[in-house]
């Protein structure tokens, strides 16, 4: 899609993206990510959204590889991360895309629990009943109180996405990065093509 460079299917691609993350991120009850492999890009991205994330124990990686293979970290989820882990621990994680294991996502904040991978599911279902139902309106008006800052930074950076975000997904030089890093991964070339 980057590589067709209609900045308008970037641009309609990235709103509905943006409003479901940003519908899990400020959803009124609690929301527990259950990690249950690696959370790279748009997977670590789901998984910060959400209030409490617990993961299976084992030899899971941790990523934001955006910027590390050519795309632009979107400016709501910059605000999302810098809310969840702070704004050093989410710059580290944006700007160098390193893989960190387990114990360092969980040292950062990224991951607050750890569960066995067989309890993983029920860990969570057990933490998110720590709020009960007769507690949602409470629950509800403190997470849009501890939101209001990131969601007040998020309007205000809205209009960088809107006005860079697509022309950066689909820069040229992006787009090459974006193949290095394929050609890398992957072994084998590209399968579209390149702006002159």
């Amino acid at each position: 899609m980057f590589a067709r460079r209609n900045l308008k299917e970037i641009d309609d691609w990235f709103a509905a993206y943006r409003a479901t993350n940003l519908r899990l991120f400020t959803y009124p009850r609690p929301t527990v990510a259950a990690i249950n492999g690696h959370a790279y890009a748009g997977g670590f991205i789901t998984a910060i959204d959400c209030d409490y994330r617990i993961a299976a124990e084992g030899a899971l990686q941790f990523s934001l590889n955006e910027v590390a293979i050519g795309i632009p970290m979107p400016a709501v989820y910059c605000e999302i991360i810098k809310y969840a882990i702070g704004t050093r621990d989410a710059s580290e994680f944006t700007f160098f895309g390193q893989i960190y294991d387990l114990e360092a996502a969980s040292r950062m904040g990224v991951v607050q629990k750890s569960s066995a991978p067989e309890q993983l599911l029920d860990a969570a279902v057990v933490w998110a009943a720590h709020v009960t139902p007769d507690c949602y309106p409470a629950y509800s008006f403190s997470k849009r109180a501890l939101q209001a800052a990131t969601m007040a930074a998020i309007d205000s950076a809205a209009r960088l996405d809107l006005d860079w975000l697509s022309r950066g997904m689909s820069d040229p030089k992006s787009l090459r990065a974006n193949a290095r890093r394929y050609r890398e991964l992957k072994g084998r070339d590209i399968t579209w093509s390149l702006p002159e």
